[in-house]
């Protein structure tokens, strides 16, 4: 008889072992997902089938609690949809389980188009998810600006950083994602990027930027840096941050969108996701 239930740490090993066979052939790339640092005692992994002892059907979770400007969040990032063709049938039954969890948010930054499909039905909007892609150079009619702009790393960055920013940079300190700052005057703009695609579609992803109208005016100051650290030479920044994209730079619309629940827009970033352990 089939049982739905959350999963644990004790099913790890089994976890990653069924999304292998289900998904990419890589079973620590899905045990990863689920050992972020900035939540010990996690609430769950996610909700799995179980049947005579065996995986049958998963759904992931990542778990964080949010300083948002609305107000603290726990918000769920859901990820890793997979269940077998005989239980098919409890494949909606895994979203609800994870859905009725209370007082959360939750959000979705790779979804499937059936994946798309379900959470519209629970209630999820979607953005398109458009990249607006700065090139090396594109800056230079704002060279101005950044020249009047520091970039601050390493020590430095998590010694003078605000204790809200300490903590996100601390979260995010044990993968390799590009983690700096911009500073100009009274102005900082804390950001964190990590390196995404493959072959010349490669660039520098930034999963949060707190205030990104100086990372554009300072985007020839954030080049060198990324470059150095993620090897790239392209930044590409959420379209829904910019009020207004620049005639220097492209606008890439292939990337799969984003789905959220019970978060505004205009305050979601796709930190504390599986974003992070993929890009980093």
């Amino acid at each position: 008889m089939p049982q739905l239930r959350a999963a644990t740490e004790s099913d790890l090993h089994a976890i990653g072992d069924y999304l292998a066979s289900k998904l990419k052939p890589d079973p620590a790339r899905y045990r990863r997902f689920y050992q972020y640092p900035w939540m010990p005692e996690k609430p769950n992994l996610g909700y799995l089938i179980e049947d005579a002892g065996r995986i049958r059907g998963f759904l992931g979770a990542i778990y964080a609690r949010r300083e948002l400007a609305s107000g603290p969040r726990t918000i769920c990032n859901i990820n890793s949809w997979a269940v077998d063709d005989d239980h098919r049938q409890l494949g909606l039954m895994l979203a609800k389980k994870l859905l009725d969890q209370k007082d959360m948010a939750f959000t979705c930054f790779t979804p499937s188009d059936r994946v798309i499909e379900l959470l519209t039905f629970f209630k999820f909007e979607t953005w398109s998810s458009e990249k607006v892609l700065f090139p090396i150079g594109s800056g230079l009619s704002r060279l101005g600006a950044a020249v009047r702009t520091r970039v601050i790393a390493g020590d430095e960055l998590c010694r003078t950083a605000d204790a809200r920013h300490r903590a996100i940079l601390d979260d995010h300190a044990g993968y390799h994602l590009a983690r700096f700052a911009l500073e100009r005057g009274d102005r900082r703009c804390y950001v964190i990027a990590g390196r995404r695609g493959h072959g010349v579609k490669v660039f520098a992803d930034v999963l949060y930027a707190s205030d990104p109208t100086l990372l554009v005016e300072s985007i020839s100051r954030a080049h060198v840096y990324v470059a150095h650290v993620l090897r790239t030479p392209i930044i590409g920044i959420d379209a829904r941050w910019l009020a207004r994209v620049p005639r220097d730079t492209v606008t890439y619309r292939k990337l799969r969108p984003l789905q959220y629940r019970g978060v505004p827009l205009a305050e979601l970033d796709t930190l504390y996701s599986e974003l992070v352990p993929i890009l980093g």
